[in-house]
């Protein structure tokens, strides 16, 4: 009993862990997702002659604190398989080691998750130019 819940803890920690990066990444996604809708809801407004469009925020909520199987593993006394627990542990072996991954991945690759923007900027920058700013009519 207290190796199923020491593996059901075990892969909450893991999936957490791993949904902090990924919800950070999400949160910048939707931020610029939603300056652009407010922007072109603003024109639109402005061309349609009303006044202030209003601009609902989307949120994007953790899928982790939905993971209910784990926690009636953890709330009750719980027995599997081995076949089932042998399953568990090798998810969250998974899940730890594809989180270690994407850590070495974006230390070791620090132009993979750039922006082609600022790929741009920098390749600029590295032969001595510098790339010119948007020009807005």
């Amino acid at each position: 009993m207290s190796r199923v819940r020491g593996l059901a803890s075990t892969l909450l920690k893991e999936l957490q862990e791993t949904s902090k990066h990924t919800l950070k990444d999400q949160q910048k996604v939707l931020q610029k997702r939603n300056e652009a809708m407010a922007a072109y809801r603003k024109i639109q407004a402005s061309r349609d002659g009303k006044g202030q469009p209003q601009v609902e925020d989307q949120k994007h909520q953790n899928p982790i604190a939905d993971i209910s199987f784990i926690d009636h593993i953890l709330q009750k006394e719980h027995s599997l398989d081995p076949k089932d627990e042998l399953h568990v542990e090798n998810l969250a072996t998974f899940v730890a080691n594809h989180r270690e991954y994407c850590i070495l991945l974006e230390r070791y690759n620090p132009g993979i998750s750039m922006t082609q923007e600022n790929k741009v900027r920098k390749t600029a920058r590295r032969v001595g130019l510098e790339v010119p700013e948007d020009v807005k009519s």
